[in-house]
């Protein structure tokens, strides 16, 4: 399905509007996307906005950008990285929840250099022999979803907040893939938006 809704994306590019219909179906099954057509250059903000929001270097570049929040106090956000592990290497390290402690960047060096963590960019990446993990590298509150989509909307139109939505469904059937995609399938297809033009 995220297979097919990317080829159907990156053909239609170039086209100035959108209806959101992949093989007669509306995208990921959701009915009120069937009846609606959507500026093309707005969908694929939200859907660039929505692929980078749980990007940690994204997350540490807007903390050192906005020191203060709106009332004044310091701008922390909490989150981490989804990275490919070797599945057999991971269990035998006994790492548990690796989303419930700090990872710094030395330990994750660590695991990269012992096979837990999968080095190779180019390598391609298959369930059972290995998965995702999620590396927490800084504890606190991440995103609401919600808000930020609607922050897109706000922002950039009701077309963007529906972008932002879809590339939001990405990121959740991204759990459950069996071909795995370095940095999540949703920021991978944030990337080629931007790199496409």
């Amino acid at each position: 399905m995220l297979s097919h809704f990317g080829e159907w994306l990156f053909a239609n590019l170039a086209t100035g509007e959108l209806e959101l219909i992949v093989g007669g179906a509306p995208l990921f099954g959701v009915h009120f996307l069937a009846d609606r057509k959507v500026d093309t250059r707005a969908f694929l903000t939200g859907l660039v906005l929505a692929g980078f929001m749980d990007d940690w270097s994204y997350r540490e570049a807007a903390m050192l950008e906005h020191r203060r929040t709106f009332t004044g106090m310091p701008f922390h956000i909490g989150g981490g990285e989804m990275l490919i592990v070797d599945r057999g290497q991971f269990e035998m390290c006994g790492l548990g929840d690796t989303g419930a402690v700090l990872f710094d960047s030395d330990q994750l060096r660590t695991l990269r250099d012992i096979g837990v963590v999968c080095r190779d960019r180019e390598a391609e990446y298959r369930y059972p022999d290995h998965d995702q993990a999620y590396f927490r590298r800084r504890l606190g509150d991440g995103i609401c979803d919600d808000l930020a989509m609607m922050a897109a909307g706000a922002r950039y139109g009701f077309d963007a907040m529906l972008g932002a939505f879809v590339m939001d469904a990405v990121d959740t059937y991204d759990k459950f893939l069996l071909r795995l995609t370095r940095g999540g399938y949703d920021g991978h297809l944030a990337h080629r938006i931007q790199v496409s033009g």
